[in-house]
């Protein structure tokens, strides 16, 4: 009982948000699922093996072994015909049915047929989808494969783009030491391979990416999100983030003192001129 109410406590941190979605929250209680309302009482006994949250108004439960999904009414309004079933999100949910992924709608109606292995989450209306020859493409909502096959298994897209690393993406570009590289979420190449060691996404406007210099030190270049660059690292100056300052950047720059070199953080702008010099022995923090 205490452990209940210790969940209990824990959700109600949110309630009004959930209250708003009209949605239950799901407990576990003696060794089965059930939902409760936001004054802690029950509105579905615990009933269920496994279940899941409510989304949209429906929630994925377990039933014999297969799933299915009830309403807030724990009416079962799409029967329990898959081996898996998760979360609705814009009113569609991947589902397993017999091992091949389908993607429904509420009213359990298949969004489209298809002849994929496995297709992943959905993110921005895309998806990444495996094919039967082994090869993986950008596909989107309505199941059209909006790339060429190409061979990298993950793809994690943010703000809209996703880094390309290893040597298995052949059809991106010529592999060479250098082969990390950036797609958007149409699958058009962002930035080519052969350029960076190691590219990350930094936000909605920038990118960063790594590259030797004398093969020696992997140095930082910021750009924007059109691979177009903004600031580069030189030996006297290490570019590293957009600063919390609109319009500049974290950096260090590298001084000899007292024949020593040493580094001081700084904010500088876009033509590297420095607009603030941190105190000796300390740093910029997020």
């Amino acid at each position: 009982m205490t452990k209940y109410f210790l969940i209990l406590f824990c959700f109600q941190i949110n309630l009004s948000v959930i209250g708003q979605n009209n949605d239950l929250l799901l407990v576990y209680d003696g060794g089965k699922y059930g939902y409760i309302n936001t004054n802690g009482e029950y509105e579905i006994s615990p009933s269920y093996l496994n279940a899941y949250g409510f989304s949209q108004g429906l929630a994925a439960v377990r039933i014999e072994g297969t799933y299915g999904y009830i309403n807030t009414k724990n009416k079962l309004v799409l029967k329990n015909i898959y081996d898996f079933a998760e979360a609705f999100k814009n009113g569609k949910a991947r589902v397993y049915k017999n091992g091949i992924p389908y993607l429904i709608d509420k009213t359990g109606k298949t969004i489209f047929e298809h002849d994929f292995l496995d297709f992943g989450e959905f993110n921005q209306g895309i998806a990444v989808a495996k094919k039967r020859n082994k090869t993986y493409v950008l596909i989107d909502s309505l199941g059209k494969e909006i790339t060429t096959p190409y061979t990298e298994k993950n793809i994690d897209f943010k703000f809209g783009l996703a880094v390309l690393e290893g040597k298995n993406h052949e059809r991106f570009g010529k592999i060479e030491e250098s082969n990390t590289l950036v797609i958007d979420q149409y699958g058009k190449t962002v930035i080519q391979s052969g350029i960076y060691n190691e590219i990350q996404i930094i936000d909605s406007l920038h990118i960063k990416g790594y590259k030797y210099i004398k093969k020696k030190s992997n140095t930082p270049i910021l750009m924007n999100r059109n691979g177009e660059i903004i600031l580069e690292s030189d030996k006297n100056l290490i570019v590293y983030d957009p600063s919390e300052l609109s319009g500049y950047y974290d950096a260090e720059i590298i001084e000899k003192k007292k024949g020593k070199k040493v580094r001081t953080s700084v904010i500088i702008d876009s033509l590297k001129n420095i607009k603030y010099r941190l105190p000796e022995d300390s740093y910029i923090s997020k």
